[in-house]
């Protein structure tokens, strides 16, 4: 007599962990687009290019679905759905779309019914990750400034960028010159790279198990 076999479930922590390499995988993709898209363009080199400016905020629901997924914490797990589905609609050319697929896998992950509960901590640190995340994308453009700059030949032939106070007049050496305003500073970039690590922070915090009672805690 011929038996049916049972097809076995899926592993819920290998398809986070599978979503989370798609969206880092992505992440660099949009990053590589971004810079080939800027390849070529006229303008001073940025203390921070913006490809990996946008790598670093791809990532950081990748890093989070990773954490979920090893410590099978469900509001992780939707935590980083959350932050990749808003992410999918950040650009107008609709580059960044394909994210809406590990999104939508994280947010089933998530919300599935496997019996058991999540702790209030994993709730809380859920919600403020995605706080965290939104806010990340936000900060860089809380600290812009507008910038001149001038463009020459050097004595080696490469082009040298002089920054001044407003545009000028182009010597017999220039290039090109213009400003730009709402440029990204340091500070910015630096003050998103502290709310990253503060999301991801929290997301290793709230989604470990709480420590185990002491025989002392018992007692009492």
């Amino acid at each position: 007599m011929a038996t049916v076999g049972i097809r076995p479930a899926r592993d819920p922590r290998r398809l986070g962990l599978g979503a989370a390499v798609i969206v880092a995988g992505y992440a660099f993709v949009v990053a590589a687009i971004s810079a080939n898209a800027t390849a070529g363009e006229l303008g001073p080199p940025e203390t921070v290019p913006a490809p990996v400016r946008l790598a670093g905020l791809f990532l950081l629901p990748a890093v989070v679905a990773a954490i979920g997924a090893m410590d099978r914490s469900r509001p992780m797990l939707v935590a980083a759905g959350v932050l990749c589905l808003a992410q999918s609609f950040v650009a107008f050319s609709g580059v960044t779309i394909p994210f809406v697929v590990p999104a939508l896998l994280l947010l089933a992950l998530g919300a599935r019914n496997d019996g058991t509960g999540s702790s209030r901590r994993a709730k809380v640190g859920g919600v403020v990750v995605v706080l965290l995340g939104f806010a990340m994308w936000v900060a860089p453009f809380t600290a812009t400034e507008t910038t001149c700059w001038v463009a020459e030949t050097g004595t080696d032939g490469a082009i040298v960028y002089r920054q001044v106070p407003a545009a000028e007049t182009l010597g017999p050496a220039g290039v090109g010159a213009g400003c730009g305003g709402g440029v990204v500073t340091v500070y910015g970039v630096a003050f998103a790279a502290v709310l990253w690590i503060g999301a991801v922070a929290v997301a290793a915090f709230a989604s470990s198990p709480p420590p185990a009672p002491t025989e002392g805690t018992l007692r009492s």
